[in-house]
């Protein structure tokens, strides 16, 4: 299943997830070896819920919030994503096959070229999360929260400095596994960046 809960009508934000903890227990080990593993920052992350509060997780993997896919950048000035295309998640023919095809072989659903995906904001309130849509743009009412139809597009902060043991001047690009995709940018410091799932949208 793709959905960000695994319970039907039932309200929940990023914090009690089953997204959540699907990233932490078992994305963020199976995609992973010990050693990246260890590159791995925990990041603090601020999610606004649909009832206008805020909650602060502490994560290793996590999705983006609304706020970061629109206005997040690098420390120099440049975007997480620059516009509308650059937010467009295409899913590969391997998706696609493993997610539409049933245990007779048959499509259950096909999927359009673009492919929405999971951010962690929620929506007009707990019962729906924040996407973003098939043309890249951000829906803040969101989807409900058990649609299966849905890709992920996970995050992680890197430790760049680890790759070389040395401190490192500029940016690295980062190689992560293919079910996470290969997005750097420096963030805080030229030691730092974060990777995002790129053009790689996996179904669970």
């Amino acid at each position: 299943t793709n959905r960000f809960n695994d319970e039907l009508f039932e309200e929940v934000t990023w914090k009690d997830s089953f997204m959540r903890r699907w990233l932490h227990e078992r994305f963020y080990v199976e995609a992973f070896s010990k050693a990246e593993r260890n590159m791995i920052l925990k990041a603090r992350n601020q999610t606004e819920t649909g009832t206008g509060e805020t909650t602060e997780t502490e994560d290793y993997v996590f999705f983006l919030s609304a706020d970061e896919v629109l206005y997040g950048k690098a420390q120099d000035g440049t975007p997480y994503f620059a516009n509308a295309t650059e937010r467009m998640a295409i899913p590969t023919a391997e998706n696609i096959w493993e997610c539409c095809l049933d245990s007779n072989n048959e499509f259950t659903y096909w999927l359009s070229e673009n492919a929405e995906w999971w951010l962690r904001t929620s929506g007009k309130n707990n019962m729906y999360v924040s996407v973003v849509t098939k043309d890249g743009d951000v829906s803040r009412e969101g989807r409900v929260v058990y649609s299966e139809d849905i890709m992920i597009r996970p995050a992680i902060w890197v430790d760049v400095s680890s790759l070389s043991g040395t401190k490192t001047e500029s940016q690295e690009t980062i190689m992560i596994p293919p079910s996470a995709g290969k997005y750097t940018d420096d963030i805080e410091n030229t030691n730092i960046s974060i990777a995002i799932g790129d053009d790689y949208a996996a179904y669970l």
